[in-house]
């Protein structure tokens, strides 16, 4: 749950005017090469979460950045101090997606 809500505030899913936004897609997840429009944000969030589960969970967190916000650092730091000051640990790249 806490990276899911890392995520969407990463891709600024609450935010007017972004793709996240107008998509109702939290996560930019795709079916194939295209990017899913949902017909309700909470739609999205449960399609988001839904993959989320499906990740290994000994696998690094950055696993997880990179495929729902992609390579920046800029979301790397986002969803990183996002999921610090949500849980209270310190988290980084080496982080693994189980201990969240």
């Amino acid at each position: 749950e806490t990276l899911t809500l890392a995520v969407t505030a990463a891709n600024e899913a609450t935010e007017p005017g972004t793709d996240a936004f107008r998509l109702k897609n939290p996560g930019m997840l795709c079916e194939g090469t295209k990017v899913r429009e949902f017909k309700h944000l909470i739609d999205g969030m449960r399609a988001l979460m839904a993959d989320i589960e499906k990740l290994d969970k000994t696998a690094s967190i950055t696993v997880g950045i990179t495929r729902y916000c992609g390579k920046s650092v800029e979301m790397e730091f986002a969803v990183l101090d996002y999921i610090s000051r949500a849980t209270g640990k310190e988290v980084n790249r080496e982080t693994r997606i189980g201990e969240i």
